[in-house]
C-alpha cells in the first residue's frame, strides 16, 4: 500500500488578472506510484515520476447585453507521460513493463456564454 501513494508531490501555481484578461500557470512534480496494488498478480510496476506544466488564459467579452468568457488551455506542455497505470493492458504480455497510456499535450478552446 505504501507504494501506491507518491512518496512526494509539488505545485507552484501563477495566477494573474490584468483588466479582463487572467491567466493562470500550473507547475506540478509528482513522485513514482507504484501500480502493483494487488489487482493484477505478479505486475510489478511503476509509473514514473514527471513533471507537468498547464497553461490558460481567459477574457470577459461583452455582446450586447450578453456577457460571456473565452479561454485558452493548454495542458501537459513538458510532454508525453504517464501519470496512471492501466493494470490490466500492463498485465498482458505484450504491455509489461510499457506505459500503454501516456497523458498527451492539449489544447482547447472554451466559449462560456450564458442564455
Amino acid at each position: 500500500m505504501r507504494g501506491s501513494v507518491p512518496p512526494y508531490t509539488a505545485t507552484l501555481t501563477w495566477m494573474e488578472r490584468i483588466g479582463n484578461w487572467r491567466s493562470t500557470m500550473s507547475l506540478l512534480r509528482m513522485g513514482p506510484l507504484a501500480a502493483t496494488t494487488g489487482d493484477v498478480p505478479g505486475l510489478h510496476y511503476t509509473v514514473p515520476s514527471y513533471t507537468s506544466l498547464d497553461w490558460s488564459v481567459a477574457r470577459s467579452l461583452r455582446i450586447g447585453d450578453r456577457s460571456m468568457d473565452v479561454r485558452l488551455t493548454a495542458i501537459n506542455l513538458l510532454g508525453r507521460h504517464q501519470e496512471l497505470a492501466h493494470k490490466p493492458l500492463q498485465s498482458m504480455p505484450q504491455h509489461r513493463h510499457r506505459e500503454p497510456n501516456k497523458a498527451d499535450r492539449q489544447v482547447f478552446l472554451s466559449v462560456n456564454m450564458p442564455l
